[in-house]
């Protein structure tokens, strides 16, 4: 919510990584309203010019939207919607540099340097509270999981309570 006008971008689109694809997790107008993708699944290998330069160097990369980007990225409605003519593509990475997911901020004009140099510290603090989200996920399922094999054990031991804890 807040990335969008700190970046000076009129809308983006998050995304995340799912079994080597980017899904489009969020596509929202700075304004908060939503943005139309039409691409439900991205390969990173043909994600156009721009995204995938940025997803091959690790590094965000900012250029005019291409027509072979807007075809890959599934933008043709998003910028129907989102007066942009240039884009911010941000690889997020996690603490051991595995990709995590990809952010496409949409602007109306060139990115300088200093705004380049924002956006890619900013996407330090993004990739770390998704890869906390997936961690705190991960937590969940394993205590769920523990509490479970207790509950097993306990019935497996005593014939008096057998059944119990799984009723």
């Amino acid at each position: 919510g807040e990335t969008l006008p700190a970046a000076g971008a009129e809308g983006g689109v998050l995304y995340l990584t799912d079994n080597e694809q980017l899904l489009p997790a969020a596509a929202l107008q700075v304004d908060g309203s939503a943005l139309p993708v039409a691409a439900p699944a991205i390969d990173p290998l043909a994600a156009g010019p721009l995204l995938g330069a940025a997803l091959a160097a690790g590094t965000p990369r900012a250029a005019p939207l291409a027509a072979d980007d807007i075809r890959a990225l599934g933008l043709e409605q998003a910028l129907a919607a989102c007066p942009a003519s240039h884009a911010i593509a941000v690889p997020l990475l996690n603490r051991q540099h595995q990709r995590v997911g990809a952010m496409l901020l949409l602007c109306r004009s060139d990115t300088d340097a200093a705004r380049l140099s924002f956006v890619e510290a900013l996407s330090g603090s993004v990739a770390v509270s998704l890869e906390s989200k997936e961690l705190i996920k991960a937590q969940k399922l394993l205590f769920a999981a523990f509490i479970q094999l207790i509950a097993s054990a306990i019935d497996a031991k005593s014939p008096y309570t057998g059944g119990h804890c799984a009723r």
